[in-house]
């Protein structure tokens, strides 16, 4: 008989806490956009910034809240304060930005002609001018893909002084562009300029107008690159979740719909209290080839591919507005690897933009997904956009909602618990 009450009671706690993700609250459109606002308020999100290493600090207090172990390690990526950046002509002064690493001209900047440059044939008397390119009319978001097919290399023997590249897109914004990582660009200062300014610029060439470029900073010290990685040990197999925390200027509709699902899911699944162990990585060095990715893979900060069930990366634009600021942004991209293709198609049943996910691998793989699939992670999905003001100083607050993030984030939360082990270890 007592055998017989053990066993039923030992069923009924099993069931009590399968049902558990059952139980516990699914996050609301107003705690989502709560988290927004309060994103919004950090500022930028450049790595090792005032804004990123605040957000890194709103972060760690709240998975630490949740019962996670928690820590900020640093690594090893060089990070830069730009106090300073213009572009003047004609007594006009336009709105600029430095491709990254920076070339800092100093307070007193660099003076040449401006001539426009094809990005490919090299005018005979470049050297001291400012050469004017045109970047292709699209949605930029990278160095790599933006500046694909223009010759550096040619312009630095050449000897151009600097160079203003234009960054046409849908909004006439200027568009910050991720450094990939790899390449080295040429030691000449290089100012991105807005679309909106292209055609001032133009004339300004033509009539070979002198300009100054000043890109005023500096580099700091070591060690202001950081991520968050946070831990709660269950049993023997692992979910792990992750998005990047910085960005350009405050990246507000880029990370915060992310971030505000990662903490979301953080919350759920620690009340929930499944059997899996759970991994949560926010990144810094998003701007440069995804280098905080990098870095906590390789340190051996996250569990195994062999450990590790499921992994879903929070990429960027999960949730931004269309261009009538009513919608959400139609061009939603959902990857997978083939082995969680099945399980993400379901999951996102419903979610526009998302029902229809990509199979992808190490070769196609978009973002932090393409890093994390290449170090051999079999599970893997990610979901991301290029929303219209994304990587432009006006990604503000107003730019997504809860209200718009919240389906995706129904569909992250129903991929993640049918992948788990929801039964008990203890």
């Amino acid at each position: 008989m007592i055998v017989r009450r053990s066993v039923i009671l030992l069923l009924a706690v099993m069931e009590s806490v399968t049902l558990a993700a059952e139980l516990t609250p699914s996050p609301s459109a107003a705690m989502l956009s709560r988290d927004i606002a309060i994103f919004d308020r950090q500022g930028g999100k450049q790595t090792g910034s005032p804004g990123n290493l605040a957000t890194i600090n709103w972060v760690t207090k709240r998975l630490k809240r949740q019962g996670y172990a928690v820590t900020d390690p640093p690594f090893d990526q060089p990070t830069y304060r730009v106090e300073r950046t213009a572009i003047t002509f004609n007594n006009r002064t336009v709105e600029a930005f430095p491709l990254f690493p920076p070339q800092f001209t100093g307070g007193s900047g660099i003076i040449g002609s401006l001539v426009r440059w094809d990005g490919k044939i090299v005018p005979t008397d470049a050297a001291g001018k400012i050469a004017l390119l045109l970047l292709p009319d699209q949605r930029h978001s990278s160095v790599k893909l933006s500046f694909k097919g223009v010759d550096l290399a040619a312009a630095t023997r050449a000897g151009f002084a600097g160079i203003v590249a234009v960054t046409r897109g849908p909004t006439g914004d200027l568009i910050a562009l991720n450094a990939d990582g790899e390449s080295t660009l040429p030691q000449i200062p290089i100012l991105l300029a807005a679309g909106r300014d292209g055609a001032v610029l133009q004339d300004a060439a033509a009539h070979g107008s002198r300009a100054k470029l000043v890109i005023k900073g500096r580099r700091l010290q070591p060690g202001r690159a950081r991520n968050v990685v946070a831990r709660l040990v269950r049993g023997p197999r692992w979910i792990v979740i992750s998005t990047p925390l910085s960005g350009w200027f405050h990246a507000t509709a880029e990370r915060g719909p992310g971030v505000t699902i990662f903490l979301a899911m953080a919350e759920r699944i620690a009340k929930a209290n499944p059997c899996d162990s759970i991994a949560l990585v926010a990144t810094s060095g998003h701007e440069s080839g995804y280098g905080g990715m990098a870095a906590a893979i390789d340190a051996g900060l996250v569990p195994k591919p062999e450990e590790t069930r499921l992994w879903v990366h929070l990429g960027a634009g999960l949730a931004a507005y269309d261009a009538r600021g009513a919608d959400a942004e139609p061009a939603r991209y959902m990857l997978a690897t083939a082995a969680a293709i099945d399980a993400t198609r379901a999951a996102f049943a419903g979610v526009a933009g998302y029902d229809k996910p990509y199979a992808v691998d190490s070769h196609s793989a978009l973002g932090e997904t393409e890093v994390v699939i290449a170090r051999g992670y079999p599970r893997v999905v990610g979901g991301l956009s290029a929303h219209l003001y994304h990587h432009s100083r006006n990604d503000r607050a107003n730019r997504t909602s809860g209200a718009l993030i919240l389906p995706v984030a129904q569909g992250f939360d129903r991929l993640i618990f049918s992948a788990m082990d929801q039964t008990s270890c203890r």
